[in-house]
């Protein structure tokens, strides 16, 4: 053990110099982003839309969603569910020309034989199409124009303020989780964007400065989005390329009202294969993100060494307090901060999907789900993806409609009898998990019958809390309970 408060470098090991560096690397990132945490907090979306003026002519609205025809019948709910606001004028779907079916809007199919002058493929072919289509069509600068996945909705709210209130050229607001997934892992590291897009987006889109600008929900106005277009010759990355020529040529700003609802990928697969193409997106688009804004880059390199560097931090961590005589108090009382900021920043985005089962499930496991997220950027680099195609995964299911929302999208905020549809299953697995400590909770019999008594909604093919309360005790004697946890009573099968 190291005397005094700082370590003594003299006599410290290789191992605890190593990891203060880690640790110190990432301090400054836990800060600031602790920091956009309280400003987001205080600045709240009613305080930023108060200070708004509503338009005196609105504005015209259409909405886009780009699909290469593998799910065409969520593409059919996502149409109904926005023409049933009545703010868009027109919705399109920008479709490839083999794609045989008949959407129940207007349709822009893109020729087989269409090459982009500047080499772009998939979908921003498509959507560089589509926009020079709607452009032919006398869409202009009275028109905005809001841009879907083929599993992605915004909510009326929304559509209102680009309609009523929208001034800059060019906007986004944030994400939420639209239906818990079929894969825990996969939805529980998707939180992380609601965490980044609360503190991260709302902050540096209001400011012009975007930093996590994404497909869905992406507004334009339709004349700046021709003039930029989306041809851009790179193999991904094209959202926060056109958010950032926006920023660079006009205005872009926040959208506080109303939310982006996205579907987590239903496995481990699909949600690699989706960071991967993020990931070679920033690394591998010739540079266009760089020129665009150095600062950007910079922030986008920083943060994926940081996330190595965490990630090794929490392995040498315990080899450190084991084998080299433990921390001095400066590098352990650093260690504590990090892992303090680190966990406090998950849970701000699990906050918001007003859950508590779900909220427990990540403080839980959020040292796995960051392994889980962080291996991601392994594997990008030991297997990259194929650069002349641009991978696509199922994050729906056929008959998605199914799912249980656990947001309102009419209205934008939660209500009783949808949080009541939230799984009750997740919330007995963190009881399991978290009462394995026993100073953490109650005993977990007297706090799981609590709990029940307060939910409507069950387990799986369960008639009532003393049912439940036999599962999860069948779970408690099981030496696979883990397995029985995430995979038997997640699918409903018996236990």
């Amino acid at each position: 053990m190291n005397g005094g408060f700082f370590p003594d470098l003299a006599t410290c090991s290789p191992v605890e110099i190593l990891l203060l560096v880690m640790l110190i690397s990432y301090f400054p990132y836990a800060v600031y982003q602790i920091y956009l945490m309280d400003y987001c907090l205080y600045m709240t979306d009613k305080k930023i839309k108060d200070r708004k003026k509503r338009l005196e002519v609105p504005n015209n609205v259409i909405v886009a969603i780009t699909t290469n025809g593998m799910a065409t019948d969520v593409v059919e709910k996502i149409i109904a569910k926005v023409r049933g606001y009545g703010l868009a004028s027109e919705i399109f779907v920008v479709k490839e020309e083999r794609d045989p079916f008949q959407y129940s809007c207007r349709m822009i199919a893109v020729p087989s034989d269409y090459v982009c002058p500047g080499g772009s493929r998939c979908k921003m072919r498509a959507m560089h199409y589509g926009i020079q289509a709607m452009h032919d069509m006398g869409y202009g600068k009275e028109t905005y124009i809001c841009h879907l996945d083929d599993d992605s909705i915004v909510d009326r709210p929304y559509l209102e303020y680009v309609k009523y209130y929208l001034d800059a050229e060019g906007a986004q607001g944030c994400i939420r989780l639209r239906a818990w997934g079929r894969h825990l892992f996969s939805s529980l590291s998707d939180i992380i964007r609601i965490s980044n897009c609360e503190a991260w987006c709302k902050r540096c889109n209001s400011r012009n400065h975007p930093q996590f600008v994404h497909g869905e929900g992406l507004v334009v106005r339709a004349d700046v989005e021709y003039e930029i277009g989306w041809d851009y010759g790179t193999y991904g990355a094209e959202d926060l390329i056109m958010g950032l020529s926006v920023s660079k040529r006009y205005r872009f700003d926040d959208i506080p009202d109303g939310h982006i609802y996205i579907a987590p990928p239903t496995s481990v697969t699909d949600y690699f294969k989706q960071r991967r193409r993020w990931f070679w997106s920033l690394m591998n688009n010739r540079g266009v993100v760089r020129r665009l804004s150095f600062k950007t880059w910079l922030f986008y390199m920083y943060m994926y060494i940081n996330g190595f560097l965490g990630l090794i931090s929490l392995l040498i961590i315990p080899i450190v307090m084991l084998f080299a005589g433990g921390l001095s108090d400066f590098t352990h009382m650093v260690a504590v901060l990090n892992i303090i900021f680190f966990f406090a920043y998950y849970q701000f985005g699990a906050t918001y999907m007003h859950s508590l089962s779900i909220s427990a499930a990540m403080f839980v496991l959020t040292i796995p789900v960051a392994f889980y997220d962080g291996l991601t950027s392994v594997y990008a680099l030991v297997r990259p993806p194929d650069f002349t195609t641009f991978e696509t995964i199922k994050k729906v299911r056929a008959g998605a409609a199914r799912s249980r929302c656990l947001c309102s999208m009419s209205s934008g905020s939660s209500s009783s009898s949808e949080l009541r549809g939230s799984k009750i299953w997740l919330f007995l697995m963190c009881m399991y998990i978290t009462t394995a400590t026993p100073r953490v909770m109650l005993p977990r019999t007297t706090h799981i019958e609590i709990m029940l008594r307060r939910s409507s909604t069950l387990l799986p093919n369960t008639t009532d809390w003393r049912q439940a309360m036999a599962i999860i005790a069948t779970m408690n004697r099981s030496r696979y309970w883990w397995y029985l946890t995430f995979t038997d009573a997640h699918r409903g099968r018996r236990i």
